[in-house]
This record gives C-alpha cells, sequence and structure tokens, in this order.
C-alpha cells in the first residue's frame, strides 16, 4: 500500500511584537543636555551670588535692595530648576516613540533636580524672609536723634560748618585761609546713608588739617619738622566751652597718642567727631533724616 505524500503546510503565526534589538540612539545628544544643565544649573548660583555682592558691597547709590534680591534669585531658581523639567518632559516624548533612545539626559535632569530643587527652596525662602524683615523695619519711625535737626528746625549742614570754623578759630587757625577751603563746599560734604530703618538718609561732615594748608604761594603753612600752625593756640579749654554752649560734650579720647585730643559727642553726632590743638578737626553727623 503506497503511503500518499501531501506537501506540509506553514502554520500560522500570531503577530511578533517583540523589538528586535538594535544600539541605543542619541546618547552623544543626551550627554550634551547634561553638560547643559549643569551649566545652567551653575549659572544660576553665579547670578545669585552676584545679586548678593551688589546687596552688600555695590556701590550704595546701586546696591539691591531686599526685594531686588529677591527677584534675581527667584530669576536664578526658575532657571536652574524649570531647564530639567522641561528636560523631562521632552525626553518622556522621544521614549514614547523610541523606547531605544538614550536615558541620559533623564538621568542628568534628575540629579539637577535633587540639587537645585532644596538649595534653591532655602535661598529663596530666606531671602523672602529677609525682605519681611526689611519692609517692618521701614515702616518703622526714624529715631530721635536722627530727626534732631527736623524736630529742631536747624539746618545740619549750617550747623556742622559753624561748630567746625569756630573749632578751628579758637585753636588759632583760619578756615578760609587756603584758597579751595575758602568755599564752604570743600570743608563740608555730603554722604548718602541708611537710617536705623533702612530708609535712605544724608551724613554731613566737616574737616580741616593744618598739615594740608598752605598759603597763596602753594608753601605749607605748617612749619617744616611741626605738626601745629605757627599761630596755634593750643586752647583746648575754650573749644570745651564753646562745644558746651553748643550742646556738645567733650571726652578725652583715651584710644589715641595724642593727649589733646577731644572726642565730640552729641546726640546728632557721629563716633569720628574729634579735634586736637594743631589745630586738626573732624565732625561726622550721623545718618540724618534728609
Amino acid at each position: 500500500m503506497s503511503e500518499e505524500l501531501t506537501p506540509g503546510v506553514e502554520p500560522q503565526r500570531g503577530p511578533d511584537n517583540t523589538e528586535p534589538d538594535g544600539p541605543t540612539t542619541g546618547r552623544a545628544a543626551g550627554l550634551g543636555i547634561v553638560a547643559l544643565l549643569f551649566a545652567l544649573l551653575v549659572a544660576s548660583w553665579l547670578i545669585q551670588l552676584s545679586s548678593f555682592l551688589q546687596r552688600d558691597f555695590g556701590p550704595f547709590e546701586k546696591r539691591l535692595s531686599d526685594g531686588g534680591v529677591v527677584v534675581w534669585v527667584s530669576i536664578a531658581a526658575a532657571i536652574a530648576i524649570l531647564s530639567p523639567i522641561v528636560v523631562l518632559i521632552l525626553q518622556a516624548r522621544v521614549h514614547k516613540r523610541n523606547p531605544r533612545h538614550s536615558i541620559a539626559a533623564v538621568l542628568g535632569a534628575v540629579v539637577v533636580l535633587v540639587i537645585a530643587v532644596p538649595t534653591n527652596t532655602i535661598v529663596v525662602g530666606s531671602q523672602v524672609a529677609n525682605l519681611v524683615t526689611e519692609l517692618n523695619q521701614k515702616a518703622q519711625p526714624p529715631t530721635a536723634a536722627e530727626t534732631f535737626f527736623e524736630r529742631t528746625g536747624g539746618d545740619p549742614r549750617s550747623k556742622v560748618l559753624e561748630l567746625g570754623d569756630e573749632t578751628v578759630r579758637l585753636l588759632g587757625g583760619d578756615p578760609t585761609a587756603d584758597t579751595k577751603d575758602s568755599d564752604a563746599d570743600f570743608r563740608v560734604s555730603s554722604d548718602e546713608c541708611e537710617l536705623d530703618n533702612r530708609n535712605p538718609g544724608i551724613m554731613w561732615s566737616y574737616h580741616y588739617d593744618a598739615g594740608s594748608q598752605v598759603d597763596a604761594t602753594g608753601q605749607p603753612l605748617v612749619p617744616e619738622g611741626s605738626k601745629d600752625l605757627p599761630t596755634a593756640t593750643h586752647d583746648m579749654a575754650g573749644v570745651i566751652a564753646y562745644w558746651a554752649s553748643h550742646g556738645v560734650t567733650a571726652t578725652k579720647d583715651e584710644d589715641v597718642s595724642s593727649d589733646e585730643q577731644y572726642r565730640a559727642e552729641a546726640e546728632w553726632l557721629g563716633y569720628d567727631s574729634w579735634s586736637r590743638p594743631a589745630p586738626d578737626v573732624r565732625f561726622d553727623t550721623i545718618c540724618l533724616v534728609d
């Protein structure tokens, strides 16, 4: 009996959903993204550091307020935090289309977020606290000393000029003898400052130094080898009495080598206010309401 041969039939197979193995794509681009994220993180730190330096050490008229610092540290924080978040969103879309795409960018973004979120939370939070403190301070009224001339109706510039010039005269000097010092604007100067409540104010200074005085020909008035003017009276007792008549107390300055240097004290005068017989005279006000 002969056996009938039937051609073999290839069995049907179901759909094969297994992705074929292949090389990982986008690795170089991922590493580039990681480098960019870390560069942005460092840049955000530099922005924050710059704002702190500008607030604490910049020129007085250009210093940032605590509010300005909050703005800049918040901008820097947004750069540091939003950049990796954007990368994670974009990389999720890429991986949905191509599961073989490199996860280097994802890992880098996660690491940057782990660093950026806590550090910026601390930095921004502390600066917001400083801003609240600053606003509370600025809401406080100026001190009685800072409003001395506002309350008494006096003019601080005129007061400092009068006090300084008369002190120089009592000690034998002529405050107008030097060509430049004949103009009161060279003897009295003003500078911006901060009141105790951190609002802007003004400080006045008077300075007369015997050693810097010259005659009409440009020759020093103080003889060589001496510290005093030839006309010096050394009348510190007269100076002390004059100060007292204007509400200024004289205290012997023990912090200097000169035996006859006296510090001038009043509620509106700063610590660096003094006189000695040469004559050398200096008066600085505290920061006053302008």
